[in-house]
């Protein structure tokens, strides 16, 4: 087992050495391929309009040659805010797979990518960063909850409302097949009060669910991504929208209570 070796800011037997400054050096993708390729470093940025720096450290060396995925446990990515360190996140790789793209660059399974369509990082806000706990990619997803009868929640970006839907069965991705049921349902909810939600049932139970989205009803309510994150190319789907992007998503597991049943005898013992 690797051991957990942690150094002071006095006896750090490493040295870190600038080799691009975008204010200095300028902000095109092509600046940090051509300065930074070949060099296992760290990246730094901040995210405009607020106090939050974010960051992500490469063991291995970036090659923009190959753009395929590197696998390591060594990397991580950071963020703090308001110059404390003392609030800072550090988030080390959980899935060995997906830790390091040679396209961005990218952190994880998207975790943290730099990226432009302009040849400029600060223009056309195309970087990412997860905010959520387990990511936006429909992989994920069907990591976590293929198998399981499950609800799940979605804020609506731009708009105050949640939107959501109940599977009472249980997804699966590796068939993709519509699924008859009369008992699944979805909802909708603005501004946090539930006075004003409307509730959704089935009416017509050949085109319940599907495996592909997820999907619920004949696409009342879809999730969906090209780009394998679902708060980017507005893939999702629900009949209020045209199509739209969420800023989060929460997917419960159901389970019924268990009540124990039981008989309770009782000894009364006499001492002398």
């Amino acid at each position: 087992m690797a051991r957990d070796i942690r150094y002071s800011l006095t006896n750090n037997p490493y040295v870190s050495q600038l080799l691009l400054r975008g204010s200095k050096d300028g902000f095109a993708p092509r600046t940090f391929w051509n300065i930074c390729n070949r060099y296992n470093n760290i990246g730094i940025a901040k995210v405009e309009g607020t106090n939050e720096i974010i960051g992500g450290f490469n063991p291995l060396a970036w090659n923009k040659t190959k753009e395929r995925w590197v696998k390591t446990n060594k990397s991580f990515i950071f963020s703090f805010k308001g110059g404390n360190i003392q609030n800072s996140i550090l988030s080390e790789v959980k899935n060995e797979t997906y830790t390091l793209h040679d396209y961005g660059p990218t952190f994880g399974e998207y975790e943290f990518m730099m990226r432009s369509d302009v040849s400029d990082f600060t223009q056309d806000k195309k970087n990412r960063c997860y905010r959520s706990k387990d990511g936006f990619a429909p992989r994920t997803f069907w990591n976590i909850c293929n198998r399981y009868n499950n609800i799940g929640i979605a804020k609506v970006e731009g708009t105050n409302e949640i939107i959501g839907g109940f599977n009472p069965l249980a997804w699966n991705k590796t068939k993709e097949r519509w699924v008859k049921t009369n008992k699944s349902f979805i909802f909708s909810f603005k501004g946090g009060n539930i006075q004003n939600s409307i509730l959704s049932e089935v009416k017509n139970e050949t085109y319940t669910l599907h495996d592909y989205g997820p999907t619920f009803g004949e696409y009342e309510f879809m999730m969906r991504s090209d780009v394998s994150d679902f708060t980017q190319d507005k893939k999702n789907r629900c009949y209020s929208y045209d199509r739209f992007s969420i800023i989060d998503y929460e997917v419960f597991k159901v389970v019924k209570k268990i009540f124990l049943r039981f008989k309770l005898t009782v000894i009364f013992l006499s001492l002398y």
